[in-house]
């Protein structure tokens, strides 16, 4: 009887706060065992050493006993690390399961650092009924986005983004606290208030009348800091040394590290944030459910974000260019990047990036046809009509033409022509010349070693026969594609520099493109993700300036339902990030700037490919994450003379 009634009582009792994950530290799968050691530390623990700079090495976890675990009761996983390096920060995405279909979160310690790491589970079974959306990241309990079956969760995965070299020691892995009780329909809709904001949480800083958006814009128009003593009307150092002035931007190399030189002379590093917007289209068809007030949002939907901004600035609402100029400064950035407001570029107040548009003409999965006639016409008067007033302005940086095209390997532009249709004016291109240097059809084949009937019927075949014309086209391509790109911009505005192409994590590893661009570009720029820039040596790339055009610290914080490079839940992790992150940027002698996307975060139901990432400056109210922007600042005071080896970076808990 006396047991009985104690067993009752601890099945009344909430789930254990913590609980260890038991994980085979002996049977660890790694990608690469030649360059990824794994050895048992202690019950529970495991030192990992990467030596490799292949993409994205990794290592895989599996249960001690049985096929899988069961997470499916609790609320968070979390992870005890150490960077045992000396001098080398360390970077590990975890995914609950294979790669980022179910991402968890990033860690990134400086070296010698030892440090709790903390992810909400994601978990993908429980609701029972459509949330009438599908988005990156899904509420718990939905199928889709990066929420997984965690019930039956076979592997763990940790990931080290270029490496080249780090090593850890992984341990304790436990589960925290219990999963929140799943949401029935009738509780779950709606979930979106008038705001655009997640009725299912609260927060300190939830909107919850035009009052609070008004005494919001009060309280921090009153707290607005001045532009950073040390810099100059551009963002340059003002206190530091001066190198010749030309009246524009340029780069330079001084004392080992690259530079933008301001028109002023100053050295200017350029700390920028992408999407100055007032945009973020919230779609309600066919999701009526999902709103507090679907008749407040128009026909199809609304921009949420310019509505509450519209209410907040009520009759001052074409202040708000003026306001973002006055944050800017307070917050510690110098630029405005990429996908701003066409406000922020025409008589421009602060330094500026643009990409200009290719001129409609056929293309190649998004790549222009840089062999078409509509493309060579267009490249003459690039900059005229709407994009004059880059020609000469002293404000604008560079410009870029092109984003993340994924150019592939030095043979994928040519397979892609000849996957095309008889009248891309590439594949003739192409075709001729292939058919000027072979003549006859069965010498290409043998050749190649394939059995075509005619040139009309080529499409990409297998093996070495072939690879040197595919290679030398793809190339020729794409040096076309940044020839003219260059001579566009500087045709009509040679003091103009050209960024490139705004290149991503599939093309970090491509030597041939990276050299490419470093020979044609003034300035090569990449949009990549990452917690830390230590190691960013992309393949093939000489010693040339880099800008970081994109990149983020995301939180999941104020109702939002995660984000990419996502820190963890601990108190003060999403600054802890970006202090690791801008010192990491700030200290690497190719880098000479580096953009936040994005000024706010995205919408709860997601932009039209499903991104709902929570990464901005702002929410969707336009409240800012004040001490994401504090240290922002307390970092930009930091940035030149830091830069200049004076002083240890921003030491944060």
């Amino acid at each position: 009887m006396r047991l009985g009634i104690m067993l009752l009582l601890l099945l009344s009792f909430p789930l254990a706060a913590e609980m260890p994950l038991a994980w085979d530290n002996r049977n660890i799968v790694r990608s690469n065992e030649n360059g990824i050691t794994v050895r048992p530390a202690g019950e529970g623990a495991a030192i990992v050493e990467f030596r490799t700079g292949e993409p994205w090495p990794h290592i895989v976890l599996k249960p001690k006993k049985g096929s899988s675990w069961d997470l499916s009761r609790f609320r968070e996983i979390s992870f005890d690390v150490e960077n045992l390096s000396r001098n080398r920060q360390c970077e590990i995405e975890f995914n609950a399961g294979m790669w980022s279909g179910g991402y968890l979160g990033t860690a990134i310690l400086r070296p010698g650092e030892k440090r709790t790491f903390r992810y909400r589970l994601n978990h993908g079974t429980g609701a029972g009924f459509s949330p009438l959306f599908q988005a990156s990241f899904m509420p718990q309990g939905f199928t889709g986005g990066r929420n997984v079956d965690t019930s039956k969760l076979k592997t763990l995965q940790l990931i080290s983004s270029f490496p080249l070299y780090c090593k850890y020691r992984l341990s304790n892995i436990r589960l925290i606290g219990e999963r929140p009780r799943q949401l029935t329909e009738a509780e779950f809709f709606p979930f979106i208030d008038r705001y655009g904001q997640n009725m299912h949480a609260d927060w300190p800083e939830k909107v919850k009348s035009d009052n609070d958006l008004r005494n919001l814009q009060k309280d921090e128009l009153a707290t607005l800091k001045p532009r950073i003593a040390a810099w100059n009307r551009y963002g340059g150092w003002a206190d530091g040394p001066r190198l010749k002035s030309t009246g524009f931007f340029r780069v330079e190399k001084y004392r080992g590290k690259w530079y933008f030189v301001d028109p002023e002379g100053c050295l200017f590093f350029s700390r920028g944030v992408n999407d100055v917007a007032p945009w973020g289209f919230i779609d309600k068809r066919g999701r009526e459910r999902c709103f507090e007030a679907p008749d407040e949002l128009g026909t199809d939907g609304s921009h949420i974000y310019w509505e509450n901004i519209g209410k907040k600035y009520a009759k001052e609402l074409d202040s708000w260019p003026d306001i973002q100029y006055r944050r800017l400064d307070s917050w510690g950035f110098n630029t405005v990047g990429n996908w701003s407001d066409m406000r922020f570029y025409r008589n421009a107040r602060l330094p500026y990036t643009l990409n200009l548009p290719f001129p409609k003409c056929p293309s190649l999965d998004g790549i222009p046809d840089v062999y078409s006639v509509e493309f060579e016409r267009g490249m003459e008067n690039l900059l005229k009509a709407d994009y004059a007033f880059v020609i000469g302005d002293p404000m604008c940086i560079g410009v870029f033409l092109g984003n993340e095209f994924r150019f592939g390997d030095n043979t994928a532009i040519a397979r892609r022509v000849l996957k095309s249709a008889p009248e891309q004016p590439a594949r003739k291109k192409f075709l001729a010349e292939l058919q000027e240097k072979y003549r006859t059809i069965e010498v290409l084949n043998r050749q190649w070693g394939s059995d075509f009937a005619s040139w009309e019927a080529l499409r990409p075949v297998e093996g070495r026969g072939a690879e040197a014309d595919l290679r030398q086209f793809s190339i020729a391509f794409v040096e076309r594609l940044l020839v003219m790109s260059k001579e566009a911009v500087k045709r009509h505005s040679p003091d103009t520099l050209y960024l490139g192409t705004r290149l991503m994590n599939d093309d970090y590893f491509q030597a041939w493109i990276n050299r490419l661009s470093a020979r044609y570009c003034d300035v090569v720029s990449y949009n990549l993700y990452p917690l830390g820039f230590e190691r960013f040596k992309p393949n093939g790339l000489p010693d040339v300036p880099v800008l970081i055009t994109e990149s983020t610290v995301g939180h999941g914080t104020r109702g939002t339902f995660g984000s990419i490079t996502n820190p963890g839940v601990e108190p003060g992790a999403r600054n802890r990030a970006l202090a690791r992150q801008l010192e990491s940027a700030f200290s690497h002698p190719q880098i000479v700037g580096i953009h936040h996307f994005k000024f706010t975060d995205q919408v709860l139901t997601g932009r039209w490919d499903g991104e709902n990432y929570g990464f901005g400056l702002v929410d969707i109210t336009d409240t800012p994450y004040r001490d994401f922007l504090e240290t922002n600042r307390a970092a930009s005071e930091q940035l030149y003379s830091f830069r200049n080896g004076a002083g240890v970076f921003l030491n944060l808990p």
